[in-house]
């Protein structure tokens, strides 16, 4: 059964409809092209708005839908809304679940080197007889003991390492389509996958390497692009040192100077970098090890954070990753470790030792522990702080404080994990060390990673292996990125992940080649920011200890919906700042009709070929047909069809 549904936008701002996932992806068969509206009305270059209507078998889509074109007026400043929206719905966890409360080069696998496509080690394969169940493999040394049967009666349950297929054949799976700029679908679901949007030039490349040649390519560009980093030379707050930047910004009590660094050094990375997939895992393990500290003293840490533990770790191994992360002061500040005192009248601050659980490594996994286990977390990492005596020499650097340290026997997942009575450091040494290599850890990188790169509820058989190649690999991100870039459900993964609002944001600034301004307190640096901020998914402003979440149901709402398309609009004509603007130029191309424009420009942005429909009613919004001379088009003309086209439902997904 089908439902009437209009998705317009009424003067006050509001839309009539909501839309949905399946709305999304039951529009894209159609070839609809969403409005991309503003709050000021609509036009189009004839006068008339473009009314399409369109039938659809799927009872969640929408029967009519508006073409109409973005306002020219100059963009509403974000920065005085009243405020930015939320996630679309509560947080949510990858594993399936909420939380329970609130530059420097990268390690490299073995070697030195990064393994080829299909060269990953496999987990060892355990033989057993059919068709009774695997057998569990036998645990490691240190490892957690054997768990008892689901059912059993006790309550906390440690299941054994899953057990792993056969690995995948080497070599990715053949391009279904022979791959080129108009008809690559390979080369359009690697781009979208592995970058932050396409570009001419990320196809080019994809066509010259081969599918795997750019995978391999990007798996070896696993530090920061220096051409880049060339250019954030004039921020304050990037590239300097924790006590630099505390100087920076909190000394001069100008914390906004360090949100737009922070937030304007992401966007040239994400936009401008070679190095994209780089750029991708930043992003993700930002939101996995999420800090939160703005609005209080000790803000200038996290960008501090982000070049110290993220980045310099976000292609090596996760293991040192968590490890940086727990003894950073921006961390220890964010979930109160820093003043976890064991000695403490009123209790000890749980925490730190609740998230390193639920979200960092276990995740939300009540079988597996207790609120016994998280107190005796937060016990182990008593005395963990950092030096905030702003005369002394080694201010802001992590320290251990003996006579805050819980020292008696700490015991965690009924025995698993056991430390007796200590006065060091050693024991959440030992607690981290257990936990990154504890099966379910594996689990929970593993679903997040398969969520990033494939769908929002990988099957179970990927998660599965790939937790196998993440523990088989020690922890190690590279090789567990080259099995999942290696399934077959990657290959057939194409257009199942929503583009985040950033994301969406730095996809549009990717496929109109738009130069962002190297100045931070430039007008344009501050007008992107607030810009970013008014979709509320700037990088670190989530409060929550969970992070942005990578999935579409945190995401599709109208307001959302139509948030995206005013920005990608604003960005496209120019509305947003006179220092960020579109290279008319560059979007005309070598093409001689504005069909072919039309064309180009959906190949150009990611969206593949769209049907003759989509070409239609884009080309008469801005009142011109297929054979209309380019010439004979106005700038304005050409900024609105990239504006549609950016509006487009397949723009949305990646």
């Amino acid at each position: 059964m089908t439902r009437d549904v209009t998705i317009e936008q009424e003067a006050s701002g509001t839309a009539t409809a909501a839309l949905n996932r399946r709305a999304v992806l039951g529009a894209l068969s159609l070839g609809l092209v969403a409005a991309a509206c503003s709050s000021g009305g609509s036009s189009t270059a004839s006068g008339e708005a473009v009314k399409k209507t369109v039938k659809s078998g799927d009872s969640a889509a929408g029967d009519e839908i508006k073409v109409a074109l973005p306002s020219r007026e100059p963009a509403e400043n974000p920065a005085e809304k009243t405020e930015a929206p939320a996630d679309g719905v509560s947080s949510i966890d990858e594993s399936g679940s909420g939380s329970g409360s609130t530059t420097g080069g990268t390690a490299m696998p073995s070697g030195g080197r990064v393994p080829s496509i299909g060269e990953v080690k496999a987990p060892p394969k355990v033989e057993t007889p059919a068709p009774a169940a695997p057998a569990p493999a036998a645990p490691a040394p240190g490892a957690p003991a054997p768990a008892p049967a689901p059912g059993a009666e006790n309550p906390k349950v440690t299941p054994a390492a899953p057990q792993p297929k056969p690995a995948p054949a080497p070599g990715l799976p053949k391009p279904e389509v022979p791959l080129s700029l108009g008809t690559g679908v390979e080369a359009v679901r690697v781009a979208n996958r592995l970058t932050f949007g396409t570009t001419p030039a990320v196809q080019a490349d994809i066509l010259d390497r081969g599918t795997a040649g750019f995978i391999e390519n990007q798996l070896a560009l696993n530090t920061p692009d220096p051409v880049v980093e060339a250019k954030l030379a004039g921020f304050s707050t990037i590239g300097q040192t924790r006590q630099a930047q505390f100087a920076a910004v909190t000394n001069g009590k100008d914390n906004e100077v360090g949100r737009i660094e922070l937030t304007m050094a992401n966007a040239l990375r994400a936009t401008e970098s070679e190095n994209q997939l780089f750029e991708v895992m930043c992003q993700l393990w930002m939101d996995h090890l999420n800090v939160s500290l703005h609005d209080k003293e000790f803000e200038s840490l996290v960008t501090a954070y982000q070049e110290e533990v993220i980045r310099p770790h976000a292609m090596g191994n996760f293991s040192d990753m968590l490890q940086a992360s727990a003894e950073h002061p921006a961390m220890l500040i964010y979930l109160d470790a820093a003043t976890n005192d064991a000695n403490n009248p009123e209790g000890i601050n749980e925490n730190y030792g609740r998230e390193i659980l639920e979200l960092h490594t276990l995740g939300k996994s009540p079988q597996i522990y207790d609120e016994d286990d998280v107190r005796a977390a937060a016990f182990a990492f008593t005395g963990w702080t950092f030096d905030m005596n702003q005369n002394s020499d080694t201010f802001l650097e992590f320290q251990f404080d003996e006579g805050r340290h819980f020292t008696e026997d700490i015991s965690l997942l009924d025995g698993a994990f056991t430390r007796g009575a200590t006065t060091g450091k050693d024991t959440a040494d030992a607690l981290i060390s257990f936990l990154v290599n504890h099966p379910q850890t594996a689990q929970t990188i593993a679903r997040k990673l398969c969520i990033r790169f494939v769908d929002d509820t990988p099957s179970d058989e990927l998660v599965n292996s790939t937790a196998a190649v993440f523990a088989a690999n020690n922890t190690a991100i590279i090789p567990t990125l080259v099995h999942i870039f290696n399934s077959q459900e990657f290959a057939d993964s194409d257009g199942e992940k929503f583009r985040r609002p950033y994301e969406g944001t730095i996809a549009t600034l990717r496929a109109m080649g738009t130069a962002l301004p190297t100045d931070p307190a430039s007008e344009g640096a501050k007008a992107l920011r607030d810009q970013i901020a008014s979709m509320g998914n700037e990088p670190w402003m989530k409060d929550t200890p969970d992070g942005y979440s990578d999935q579409a149901t945190a995401w599709l709402s109208t307001a959302n919906a139509l948030d995206f398309w005013n920005s990608s609009a604003a960005l496209v004509i120019g509305t947003l700042s006179a220092e960020i603007t579109s290279d008319n130029t560059v979007l005309r191309g070598g093409s001689a009709t504005a069909g072919e424009l039309v064309l180009g420009m959906a190949s150009q942005f990611g969206l593949g070929v769209i049907p003759a429909e989509t070409q239609t009613a884009v080309l008469t919004a801005v009142g011109a047909n297929a054979a209309t001379p380019v010439a004979d088009l106005s700038d304005a003309q050409v900024e609105d069809i990239a504006s549609l086209l950016c509006a487009h439902p397949l723009f949305c997904i990646r």
